[in-house]
């Protein structure tokens, strides 16, 4: 659950128990079969609770996408803003554009490790010795 009132926003989680748990101080929160690997984007990626829409909402999807590698988890997705305005649904060219700039980041990653396996590669005489 998610809200906002004069002074921040706030995350809640209802468990299993039905006890009410605040995430308000890491500022998010992720539920079901997913939650390590969303979890795991957001604090790897060191989301910020106080930067602005555009930043939450791409962290958001970016752990969202992350999620679906999880047994479980579907591709199709949903998003709001809730602010003190009201609430409203991102469209879904937005989030299709946070898709591909997602699958661009893992592309450029998989370019940044192969060309370090390269140069490590280079480097083997050094401990091949050993």
């Amino acid at each position: 659950m998610a809200g906002i009132d004069k002074n921040s926003s706030l995350v809640f989680t209802l468990e299993d128990s039905l006890k009410l748990k605040e995430a308000g101080r890491i500022g998010f929160d992720a539920i079901g079969s997913g939650f390590d690997s969303a979890d795991w984007t957001l604090m790897h990626r060191q989301f910020d609770g106080s930067k602005d829409m555009h930043y939450a909402l791409l962290l958001g999807m970016y752990a969202k996408i992350q999620a679906e590698e999880s047994s479980g988890v579907g591709r199709d997705t949903d998003a709001y803003v809730i602010s003190s305005n009201g609430i409203r649904e991102v469209p879904q060219s937005t989030l299709d554009f946070i898709r591909k700039e997602f699958e661009r980041d893992r592309h450029r990653e998989r370019l940044s490790t192969k060309k370090a396996i390269e140069r490590l590669r280079l480097r083997e005489n050094e401990w091949k010795k050993i």
